[in-house]
């Protein structure tokens, strides 16, 4: 008799196994993943300017950019979900209680955004920056829905089902064969 034939060693291999695949396919941590609408996103900041980079200020990047100063809707709610993800005073690095700008449209002299008090949920900011001046700007990056992608350990727990199942049958087929002699 193989030692794979015992039951416990046979768990321990495939709870063995199952934490090897993981490790394999786990990927690193985003910055902050939100769902807005239904779509989830990856939302991450960079220190940019209207006047160095104007190819940065577009709906690819900033989904809430809508070129129009009086529509922010979306910018309010990507600066709400964030905080809802992060959090009270997890905004560092700014001088003001206040997390990264959501540009949401410019004109010829001020880039208009939105800002999330980092001390209080239900305080959202409009403010208007200079385009030559540098600020922390929010960007987001679309993302697979996670409940599309499936992960190992399903995948796993499938193929041990299809083993042990082909081992039971077996089983069954030289019991029966052991029966009829």
């Amino acid at each position: 008799m193989t030692v794979f034939h015992r039951p416990l060693v046979r768990l321990v291999f495939a709870g063995a196994l199952v934490l090897t695949t993981n490790s394999f396919f786990s990927f690193p941590s985003k910055a902050v993943e939100i769902s807005v609408a239904g779509n989830y996103y990856d939302v991450l900041v960079a220190n940019r300017s209207f006047v160095d980079d104007p190819s940065f200020f577009s709906s690819v990047l900033m989904p809430w950019f809508t070129g129009d100063t009086t529509d922010n809707t979306l910018a309010y709610d990507f600066a709400q979900s964030v905080f809802n993800q992060l959090g009270s005073y997890t905004y560092p690095g700014f001088s003001d209680p206040g997390g990264p700008l959501f540009a949401y449209a410019k004109d010829s002299t001020n880039v208009f955004a939105v800002f999330q008090d980092a001390n209080d949920p239900g305080i959202q900011n409009d403010i208007n920056v200079s385009p030559a001046q540098s600020y922390n700007y929010a960007y987001a990056v679309p993302v697979v829905s996670p409940a599309a992608v499936p992960g190992a350990l399903p995948l796993t727990g499938i193929a041990m089902g299809f083993g042990w199942s082909r081992n039971l049958r077996a089983r069954q087929r030289r019991g029966s064969n052991k029966l009829s002699r």
